[in-house]
């Protein structure tokens, strides 16, 4: 088997990711090891030591992830002092004293790696996910640990900061800070949105370039020192001493940026590389990215779930894989400036390759000119700018500045030619599944064609129900939004939910990127908020609002203006079939505080005699109006998210719902739906997205089908018979 390193540590890596639905225990794991460790020094036939070194492998994978303890159930609110291990924008993981990690929130930024703090902490909500989104709560499984939302906290001590001049009178000292430190958060709006857009934002967060420049950079400089030592009887110092002093520099750069994963596996790999080097052994990188893989989920096994992880080893498999196939079509007598663009371009095409099946699944952003891009921004960052702050970390402080402004000027010249490569980034988007089938296809390169072709059936994946009309509840948190689906081709969007890109990312990955019709109910933040990204990024034909903004409602007038072509429609228009418009009446009007809510759409949706009816926010006015009107339904979105002013004993009598669905977040401070609301729907098959997650209603001839999706479970069934 050639690569052993490299297999192995792709099943050991398997192994920890499936232990949220494989979860045995650590006894027979490791009775399992042992008898496969046997079997793989005894077996005679060397196919048989092969597979009882993977599935061993995959094993040692899972008992890394049960031998963690357990994850601690804090009272509320709860007094803890830790170290922060490792840290992203708004969410960092602590471990305690007692060996325990525990997850925390920070509403305003967290802190960063290496640092002991001490909080308050209260548990956090729970995930609001989307079918066929990543999931959050495997990731907490995995780790054993429990997330909390952070009330107050301080730093206590650890790690220091890096010490750079960061000058006020610099203008990218946000991207200075970046190159050093790994937080993004200082670089301004406009810059990191032109460095996503052009593919070029990993250059400002640590990754194995930085901590390939700092050991190369050493490596050079102190086998330059030490040639006077080759002159001696015994070369071999002068060859270990810059191997030592480069791999101190990694572990040094590493330790002082917080071991993000990236820096964790580039480490791991220089290291392997140095030593091989000074054992006189062939370089294998694959072999290197294994053992990396073994070290990082050994040691801290929860990390197999993240996105960082993904993505740092991703982009190593796409460049290995793709890389050294693409060098193998440039001539050999290729000028060294044209292969030097060649290799640039190569290396760019394949990180996008590996990265693909991730940034498809949880971003899906791609730069078509991110290789140009990477090209030109790569060597400014690599070459001139990062090199001049690190060694202006070292330098008295009086030098600092020069280093500091010659670097921030290597960052507006990248800034600027970047502007000038900015375009509207493709969209790719899939679901789980389809992410495997990408990544799958990578491992395709000999098979051109069929690596072509499932790319293509991953990107292109496309459901249309057949005689069905399928709407769907989506768990958007505190809010509405509801997708329906016609047999027909048509597609509709019911609000959108709180502001978020959510709603959007989801209709993307069911291979949506046009809507017939979009109905806001009413404009409040919670119903309008997640449909900003949709009508100003999909093709919307037709807009129903329920009345032209007024003067003071600056959020609903830019909400117009974000729907750009699409045909502004309202009560009295004429209506796509399948649905009518039984509120509110052309003319009518609502009073009081809530009127807003009042005056909110109320639809009926009808389809082979089976109806919904979705009525926004209405309260007392406009049910009192409704009452009188409307007929019997099969299915009712609850008003106003089961608050107790909505969904008054006369409506719901008159309704006579078999099934009644409530749009609201988990453990929501308003305490929707209220116990008054819940009782008047007690003849009523309740349904609760904060409880059951996305609510699936598939109305036909042979009646209405029901299942619902939460995330860790998957669809299961409610009603599956007429």
């Amino acid at each position: 088997m050639r690569n052993p390193l490299a297999w192995t540590g792709l099943c050991v890596v398997l192994g920890a990711f499936a232990w949220p639905w494989w979860r045995p225990s650590i006894g027979p794991l490791l009775l399992g090891i042992v008898a496969l460790s046997v079997v793989m020094v005894l077996a005679r036939r060397w196919s048989v030591s092969v597979v009882a070194a993977l599935v061993g492998s995959f094993l040692i994978g899972t008992a890394s992830v049960a031998s963690l303890p357990d994850a601690p159930e804090l009272s509320n609110p709860s007094y803890i002092q830790g170290f922060i291990r490792s840290a992203s924008r708004t969410s960092a993981v602590v471990s305690l004293p007692d060996g325990a990690d525990v997850a925390l929130w920070f509403p305003d930024g967290a802190p960063r790696p290496g640092v002991s703090l001490a909080a308050w902490v209260e548990p956090a909500r729970p995930f609001v996910q989307m079918p066929g989104s990543p999931s959050g709560p495997q990731d907490d499984l995995r780790a054993h640990v429990r997330r909390y939302r952070v009330r107050q906290w301080c730093v206590l001590g650890g790690a220091s900061s890096t010490r750079v001049p960061i000058l006020d009178e610099v203008e990218h000292r946000g991207v200075i800070w970046a190159l050093l430190t790994g937080d993004a958060s200082e670089i301004a709006e406009d810059t990191m949105v032109l460095l996503r857009e052009t593919g070029t934002a990993h250059l400002v967060a640590i990754s194995g370039m930085h901590v390939g420049l700092v050991s190369g950079g050493v490596w050079w400089l102190a086998w330059w020192l030490c040639r006077p030592l080759s002159l001696l009887p015994s070369p071999q110092p002068a060859r270990i001493v810059p191997a030592l002093v480069s791999f101190l520099a990694a572990v040094l750069y590493g330790n002082a940026v917080g071991w993000p994963v990236s820096t964790e596996r580039a480490v791991w790999m220089v290291s392997l590389a140095l030593f091989a080097r000074l054992m006189g052994r062939t370089v294998r990188l694959w072999n290197f990215l294994g053992a990396a893989a073994w070290a990082i989920t050994l040691f801290d096994p929860a990390q197999v779930g993240r996105v960082s992880f993904q993505l740092s080893f991703g982009a190593i498999v796409g460049i290995l894989l793709v890389s050294p196939r693409f060098m193998r079509l440039i001539p050999p007598d290729t000028p060294r400036v044209l292969r030097w663009v060649a290799r640039g371009l190569s290396t760019t095409i394949g990180a996008m390759a590996g990265t693909l099946p991730v940034v498809a699944w949880c971003f899906q952003l791609v730069s078509p000119l991110s290789p140009l891009s990477n090209l030109i921004a790569g060597p400014l960052v690599a070459m001139v700018a990062l090199p001049l702050v690190l060694i202006a970390t070292l330098l008295p402080e009086s030098m600092q500045p020069t280093l500091v402004w010659a670097a921030d000027c290597s960052i507006s010249w990248m800034i600027a030619m970047l502007t000038t490569l900015a375009c509207d980034p493709w969209t790719p988007a899939v679901n789980g599944w389809g992410a495997l089938l990408l990544a799958l296809s990578l491992w395709c390169w000999r098979r051109p064609v069929l690596l072509v072709a499932m790319m293509l059936v991953a990107l292109s994946l496309r459901s249309i129900p057949k005689n069905t009309v399928l709407v769907t509840f989506l768990p958007v948190g505190q809010g509405d939004a509801a997708l329906v689906e016609w047999p027909d081709g048509r597609r509709w969007l019911i609000d959108g939910g709180p502001p978020s890109t959510r709603v959007l990312q989801y209709l993307r990955r069911r291979g949506i990127t046009e809507l017939d019709d979009v109905f806001l109910s009413h404009p409040h933040p919670d119903h309008m908020g997640g449909l900003v990204p949709v009508v100003s990024q999909l093709d919307v034909e037709r807009l129903w609002v329920s009345r032209l903004p007024e003067s003071d409602e600056v959020q609903f007038l830019s909400f117009i203006e974000a729907a750009g072509d699409a045909v502004l429609s309202f009560p009295g228009d004429p209506l796509p079939e399948g649905i009518s418009m039984l509120h509110p009446r052309v003319g009518w009007r609502a009073s009081g505080r809530h009127r807003v809510n009042e005056e909110s759409l109320v639809l009926l949706l009808e389809y082979e005699s089976r109806r919904i009816l979705f009525t926004g926010d209405i309260q007392e006015q406009a049910e009192s109006v409704l009452v009188d009107v409307v007929p019997m339904v099969d299915v009712i979105k609850v008003a106003h998210h089961g608050s107790r002013t909505s969904s008054s004993a006369a409506l719901i009598e008159r309704l006579q719902a078999d099934w009644a669905v409530v749009s609201c977040g988990p453990e929501n401070v308003f305490g929707h739906p209220h116990p008054q609301t819940l009782w008047t729907l007690r003849d009523s098959g309740v349904l609760r997205t904060d409880k059951d997650g996305a609510v699936e209603f598939g109305l036909s001839q042979k009646g209405i089908q029901i299942r619902a999706w939460r995330s860790g479970e998957g669809w299961r069934w409610i009603k599956n018979s007429s």
